[in-house]
């Protein structure tokens, strides 16, 4: 499937329970608090929620005079680390992706796997993921991000992927925002075997080609798409694919958030993955 021009802005989404974006450095306060005052336990139930609510500085919490106390417990995890690196593809390319493992991950079992678009540049230059990050590994996602997403991914890409990251149930899951969601639908839209669901935060296919977007269902993807309700153009685009789909027989929700821009920070700290918990 050929990219087309954008046609509108997209829609972004919030949280289930609209944590908002300072949820993570209350948590991580709230630790702090609890540290310095002897109180242990409580210290790691909060630092457990301000990973859960996206709080991703490794650096921060390591040097943190306030957790001296707790740093030989075994309890003592910093966020995951982002791993920059390479997949070699067939015929000898290579392709870069950045991704993080999730708390307690085994190489031998099956992880929901999360791929979305990303630039891949290792260190000062990497713009990771907005919307997912330590709240998925929390969560026990491997999240990965990769600039071959924006442009449409290959099927040598994703079998190597496959590969390197078997997929719980065999899928993958795909996510998308505003402009970069055209190359993530077109990944779906062009290889459907390999995903379980897609989602626009906010998004949509470009194309609208029956036969195309009927293969969605024909091979058992799931579209979801969530628009803020004052994000007109991007709402109104969601909701007539969304339509379209439903003519065509594909599973599809479309998800609408009542004041919502274009960009929603409720969906920081856990709305997208608990989101994708419920469509596991």
């Amino acid at each position: 499937m050929k990219l087309l021009p954008l046609l509108a802005p997209i829609l972004f989404a919030t949280s289930l329970h609209a944590q908002g974006p300072n949820a993570a450095l209350d948590a991580y306060e709230a630790a702090r608090r609890h540290a310095r005052a002897g109180e242990v336990d409580a210290a790691f139930a909060a630092l457990t929620r301000a990973k859960r609510a996206s709080f991703s500085d490794r650096e921060r919490m390591a040097a943190d005079p306030a957790f001296a106390a707790l740093r030989d417990d075994p309890r003592f995890e910093l966020p995951a680390e982002t791993v920059f690196d390479e997949l070699e593809l067939a015929g000898g390319k290579r392709a870069k992706i950045a991704y993080r493992l999730p708390v307690g991950y085994d190489p031998e079992a099956r992880h929901p796997v999360l791929l979305g678009p990303g630039d891949g540049n290792r260190g000062a230059g990497y713009d990771p993921p907005r919307f997912w990050g330590e709240d998925a590994v929390q969560r026990g996602w491997i999240a990965v991000d990769s600039p071959e997403v924006l442009r449409g991914a290959s099927q040598a890409f994703l079998e190597a992927l496959k590969q390197r990251f078997p997929p719980e149930g065999g899928r993958f899951h795909a996510v998308g925002f505003s402009a970069n969601s055209a190359g993530t639908f077109a990944t779906v839209v062009d290889h459907p075997e390999f995903f379980h669901s897609a989602w626009g935060i906010p998004g949509y296919p470009r194309t609208r080609d029956a036969d195309e977007l009927r293969g969605l269902g024909d091979a058992g993807v799931a579209i979801h798409f969530i628009a803020g309700s004052n994000d007109t153009g991007w709402l109104r685009s969601s909701e007539r694919v969304h339509e379209q789909l439903k003519k065509l027989g594909v599973e599809t929700t479309l998800e609408v958030i009542p004041g919502g821009g274009h960009v929603l920070d409720e969906l920081l700290g856990g709305g997208l993955i608990e989101r994708l918990d419920g469509r596991r």
